[in-house]
């Protein structure tokens, strides 16, 4: 049951990145320095992030997940590791016992556990994107919206910054703190505050029914993996038909079509 509130926690981070990335516009790569008394409003600090983080086609990180209890802060609930490698359009990732692979055409979720795979269209979710209609930063950011972002930015004394905001578009999140690298934009590290009862009851809730994710990121030497080899030991194509390879006939399969 941890390691699916871990995995939840993860996605709301990714989805919460990606949709601001995707929402942002294309502000280019700031190199310019800033005093730390002239510190950048959230708006532009998340532009630079979420461009760093969209441009950045060859990516190598690990960390390390852990999990508390806001209402027992010092007892560590889950603790799991994960991986993150991009190269362009294909991906690998890994938390805990699942892999995910993507070779810019399938998506091949390996369930070690469970003994599952999972097989989708790579483009099916970038229809989806596509489709969708998205706000400006400019937007998200507004006092004035009905459904909005309110961001602040702090300077540490080890001169990373921390970038804390809330999100009217995640409920269940009750908090999210990034911090960062300014000469970089590389995220160092994520805490999420998320609502216990997934924020149905906001104003009757206790500060401290939440859950608190510890995300720590860290970037690794580049890595040098074959998405297809690797996709290929865990399926079989013949004739347009997906089956599980040797290693893996007692997994069960779900392959999801992108016309159905």
């Amino acid at each position: 049951m941890q390691k699916r509130k871990i995995i939840v926690l993860i996605i709301i981070l990714v989805v919460t990145l990606s949709g601001l990335a995707i929402a942002g516009s294309k502000a280019g790569w700031f190199t310019r320095s800033i005093a730390v008394n002239e510190l950048p409003d959230a708006k532009e600090e998340c532009k630079r992030i979420f461009d760093r983080v969209k441009n950045d086609t060859n990516v190598n990180m690990g960390g390390t997940i852990t999990l508390y209890d806001g209402e027992k802060t010092s007892e560590i609930k889950e603790k799991a590791t994960f991986r993150f490698i991009r190269k362009q359009e294909q991906f690998y990732s890994q938390l805990s016992f699942l892999q995910t692979f993507c070779n810019g055409k399938l998506v091949v979720q390996l369930d070690t556990v469970n003994q599952v795979i999972v097989v989708a269209d790579a483009n099916q979710e970038k229809g989806n994107r596509k489709g969708a209609m998205q706000p400006s930063l400019d937007e998200l950011f507004n006092e004035k919206a009905d459904f909005n972002i309110t961001g602040k930015v702090t300077q540490g004394n080890n001169n990373d910054r921390t970038i804390s905001f809330q999100s009217d578009f995640n409920p269940e999140i009750k908090s999210c703190e990034l911090t960062y690298d300014p000469t970089t934009y590389q995220v160092k590290r994520a805490v999420i505050h998320w609502w216990k009862d997934g924020g149905a009851m906001i104003e009757t809730a206790a500060l401290d029914r939440v859950w608190i994710s510890h995300i720590d990121y860290q970037p690794l030497p580049v890595a040098d993996i074959n998405i297809d080899e690797e996709i290929n030991k865990i399926i079989t194509i013949k004739k347009d038909q997906i089956s599980p390879a040797l290693k893996y006939q007692d997994y069960q399969m779900h392959v999801s079509n992108p016309e159905q």
